[in-house]
C-alpha cells in the first residue's frame, strides 16, 4: 500500500507519525473493500491485525460473540481496539453494512508506533473511551428498559450516534434490529409499532426518519 493513501484513508496517522514509521506501516497495510453485507474473512483479519473502517458503514463482535451485541461503526472508527491490541486476543468478526473500505494494518507495526508516538496513542484512546461511554449507555439501556424502551434506544443510537440525522436510510434488517436490541423479531416488531403509533418513529421499507430524536430517548 502507498503511504500517501494510508495516511489520506486514516487522518489519524497523518500527524502523530514520522515518515519512516509511516512508510513501514503503509507496506505492511492491506486495503479492502467490500459491498453491502459482505463479512471480512477471518483469513483476511487474523490474530495480529488491527481493523481500520476509512470509509462507509460497519458492524464488528469480539472473538465471543456472547460477550456483546453487535457495535455498529461509522466512517473514520478503529474497529473493536480494545480486542485487536490485545495480544491475546482472536479475531474479530467483522461485515459491511453499505460499501465499505477497510485497512488491515499488522498489530505489532501498530503497537510499534502506539509507543513511539504519544499523539497516535492518546487519539486510539480517545476513540476507545468514547466507544466504552456509548456501549455502557446502550447496556444500560438493554438492561433497565422494557421493550419498547429498547427498540426506542436502538433508533435512538443509529439517528444520533451512528448515521448522526434523524433520516437515513438504515442497512440493518428487522432480525439485526432485533439483536441489536437484544429482543426476539417478533417482540422487537411489536415495540416498534407501538413506537409508530406515537409518532417517535417513522418507517417505510428501510427508509427511517425520527422526528423527535430526543422524546424518544426518553421512552422507558
Amino acid at each position: 500500500m502507498e503511504t500517501f493513501e494510508l495516511l489520506r484513508l486514516v487522518p489519524a496517522l497523518a500527524d502523530a507519525i514520522p515518515p519512516n514509521v509511516a512508510l513501514a506501516l503503509a507496506k505492511a497495510s492491506i486495503p479492502v473493500e467490500l459491498g453491502p453485507q459482505e463479512q471480512l474473512l477471518q483469513a483476511q483479519v487474523g490474530e495480529r491485525t488491527v481493523v481500520y473502517l476509512a470509509a462507509g458503514f460497519a458492524c464488528g463482535w469480539g472473538p465471543s460473540q456472547a460477550a456483546f451485541s453487535p457495535r455498529l461503526y461509522r466512517p473514520n472508527s478503529w474497529l473493536l481496539p480494545h480486542y485487536a491490541l490485545d495480544l491475546a486476543s482472536g479475531p474479530p468478526s467483522i461485515k459491511s453494512l453499505t460499501h465499505a473500505i477497510f485497512i488491515l494494518m499488522p498489530q505489532q507495526g501498530l503497537l510499534e508506533a502506539l509507543v513511539r508516538n504519544p499523539v497516535l496513542a492518546l487519539s486510539i484512546n480517545q476513540k476507545l473511551i468514547l466507544q466504552l461511554q456509548l456501549d455502557d449507555w446502550f447496556l444500560c439501556a438493554l438492561r433497565t428498559k422494557s421493550a419498547e424502551g429498547r427498540c426506542a434506544a436502538v433508533f435512538y443510537h443509529l439517528a444520533h450516534d451512528i448515521f448522526r440525522q434523524p433520516a437515513f436510510e438504515c442497512p440493518l434488517s428487522q432480525t439485526d434490529l432485533a439483536d441489536l436490541a437484544g429482543l426476539r423479531r417478533e417482540t422487537f416488531n411489536r415495540a416498534l409499532r407501538k413506537l409508530q403509533a406515537k409518532g417517535l418513529v417513522k418507517m417505510k421499507n428501510s427508509y427511517v426518519r425520527i422526528p423527535n430524536p430526543e422524546s424518544l430517548n426518553q421512552v422507558n
